[in-house]
């Protein structure tokens, strides 16, 4: 009858319609691959003080169950720039917007400073619209160079960018705010997910084992390492469903990228480009289960409660004069960072935070070199972090 192997797996995740109902993925649209994924239950068992005559109690009752479910997944892109990542999905189920621009936005500067361009006139009149994608100078003054925008005036067609330019861009400047999948922190409009675990069977025509979870929605931590493959953890809660045995389906269509190494990247603090071993932030999304005594198992959908993005960088140790967290601290002194890495489009990363403000500082030894551990939270409603694939 063969066996079932844990690598064996295809993972799905779908957007519900209505929160809690099956939305029923499928291996053609929805599959994405993770690391090592586990949807163990959370079953309750509830044990009662009954005198028997003996010293052995009467056998436990069952109780609730939620679902659980955890995995990882390494940060790639679609390999087409505008064109959602496969594993989009979880990021939506994590409290963040999706939005696709799936052509470039292009035109003719009207105007440029050290930290600003001003858009065509016929750029957006939304404020922040751009805010988190990344912008090129593709011809004129200053061609050539690339920045993210971290401020967009729609009223004044201004985007502020960091860093500052090395040339200036003028009306001569052709410019294109390259197309992007973007995900940012939302608080209405929280999209709830189903999950779909299948394990497989070594023998052909035996039956998959399938785990689900419905009203899921959970928590990421990114870890982005020097050298290596930048990472997010997932962690989701939701209402629990009994495995069941399903016919094997067909294979999964995955993205056929291959995620970067964490190398030739732009690591800056302001405008200071600086050099870190690892940085790690997590969104810090509260999930919580409520009561429902209608459902098979006492559990509703999964709900993000309050969200806290905190993380934690390990420059080298550097003057004071360069760096100073301390008096950053003390003063509520914020700082905007912006990583950026890969090279080629549809696989392309940027990851700002306009606002980070440092919560300590801490000796760090990397391999004999001191560094120093900043730990930090991330400030702003719903715009704590950027996450551009590009």
């Amino acid at each position: 009858m063969g066996y079932y192997a844990n690598q064996n797996k295809t993972a799905l995740a779908k957007v519900e319609t209505t929160a809690g109902v099956d939305a029923s993925p499928v291996v053609g649209t929805d599959a994405y691959a993770p690391e090592n994924p586990v949807m163990p239950p959370d079953i309750q068992t509830i044990d009662t003080n009954e005198v028997t005559g003996s010293l052995d109690p009467k056998p436990a009752v069952a109780g609730g169950a939620k679902g659980n479910y955890t995995c990882g997944v390494y940060i790639k892109g679609s390999g087409t720039a505008g064109v959602k990542p496969d594993w989009g999905t979880l990021l939506r189920g994590c409290g963040m917007a999706q939005t696709q621009t799936a052509a470039p936005v292009t035109g003719t500067a009207q105007a440029g400073a050290a930290s600003t361009i001003t858009l065509a006139a016929g750029a957006s009149a939304v404020n922040d619209f751009y805010k988190g994608m990344v912008i090129t100078i593709t011809g004129g003054t200053g061609s050539g160079q690339t920045r993210v925008i971290h401020g967009y005036a729609g009223s004044t067609k201004i985007a502020s960018i960091m860093p500052n330019w090395t040339t200036n861009p003028d009306g001569t400047s052709t410019y294109s705010v390259l197309a992007n999948a973007l995900y940012v922190p939302r608080s209405s409009g929280i999209e709830s997910l189903t999950l779909y675990d299948y394990l497989h069977n070594s023998d052909s025509g035996v039956n998959s084992k399938l785990r689900k979870m419905f009203g899921a929605q959970g928590d990421a931590n990114f870890t982005l390492p020097t050298a290596g493959i930048p990472k997010i953890d997932f962690s989701f809660q939701g209402k629990f469903v009994a495995p069941d045995d399903v016919a094997k389906p067909a294979a999964p269509t995955l993205d056929s990228t291959r995620p970067a190494a964490f190398m030739s990247a732009q690591c800056y603090l302001d405008n200071q480009a600086t050099k870190i071993s690892q940085t790690t932030f997590g969104l810090g999304n509260q999930i919580e289960v409520d009561d429902d005594p209608s459902d098979a198992f006492g559990a509703d959908i999964a709900a993000i409660l309050r969200r806290k993005i905190t993380g934690r960088i390990n420059p080298p140790v550097a003057l004071n004069s360069v760096r100073n967290a301390i008096a950053d601290f003390l003063a509520g002194t914020s700082r905007k960072l912006w990583l950026q890495y890969g090279s080629v489009a549809g696989n392309r990363i940027s990851i700002l935070m306009p606002q980070i403000l440092y919560t300590g500082s801490e000796p760090e030894d990397n391999r004999g070199f001191a560094h120093e551990g900043i730990p930090f939270s991330a400030a702003g409603e719903d715009s704590g972090v950027y996450i551009c694939i590009y």
